[in-house]
């Protein structure tokens, strides 16, 4: 439903954004194509500082597709049916060079959800995930 981009930056040795407080971008990602939507550079919400240059290397990271996207897509999609009692699933994923590798995966909570939300700036309650609720409760 939703893909974060954590995009480590400078010295930092961590991928954490924390409201950009480390330097670090967060780029929220379009799940169907891989594409770059926005990019987070400071804080969330409607004062969030948005940019699109890797401030290190100068690469445009807005409009762009993640390398290997299909099958960064593929491992997140075929390791969610490994733990079908896992709901709602949070995969971290890396891209190496040898391909996607699947680091962890995170039981979505209300915590995270949120982070979810305020990456893509929507709701997760979209018709997929309506419909997969309405299915369990049958």
């Amino acid at each position: 439903l939703r893909v974060e981009w954590k995009i480590p930056c400078g010295a930092s040795m961590v991928d954490n954004y924390n409201g950009g407080k480390s330097g670090n971008r967060l780029a929220w990602v379009d799940h169907e194509t891989g594409l770059v939507r926005r990019v987070f550079a400071g804080g969330f919400g409607p004062e969030a500082e948005t940019a699109s240059p890797h401030p290190d290397t100068g690469a445009a990271l807005l409009g762009l597709r993640l390398p290997n996207w299909d099958a960064l897509r593929a491992l997140a999609l075929n390791a969610s049916t490994t733990l079908p009692g896992l709901r709602l699933q949070g995969w971290d994923i890396a891209d190496t060079t040898h391909g996607p590798v699947a680091l962890e995966v995170n039981l979505v909570t209300p915590g995270g959800a949120y982070a979810a939300q305020r990456v893509s700036g929507a709701g997760l309650f979209v018709p997929a995930l309506r419909a997969a609720y309405e299915a369990l409760l049958e």
